[in-house]
């Protein structure tokens, strides 16, 4: 079904970085309308070392020197009984 027959009206062409004039200058010969969004990122937080990500550590250190067909019984194993 086309989006014209579906009764749609807009169509959303998506962000644009504003230093991509090319690709807002292709944006506006659609009529696209310009709007600013203004984002706002939050610094990355840094946890301290937890008993829980030491043995996070410890499990990819083992099964890095896992040999294939070990892993792959076990990821069989759990994705049987998680899955």
């Amino acid at each position: 079904m086309d989006a014209k027959d579906a009764g749609m009206e807009e169509l959303d062409l998506g962000r644009s970085d504003l230093d991509n004039a090319g690709l807002i200058t292709f944006k506006e010969r659609w009529s696209a309308t310009p709007a600013t969004l203004t984002t706002w990122r939050a610094p990355a937080v840094i946890a301290s070392p937890s008993f829980g990500h030491l043995k996070a550590r410890l499990a990819k250190e083992v099964c890095a020197w896992l040999p294939d067909a070990v892993l792959t019984l076990a990821g069989r194993f759990l994705y049987r009984h998680i899955g």
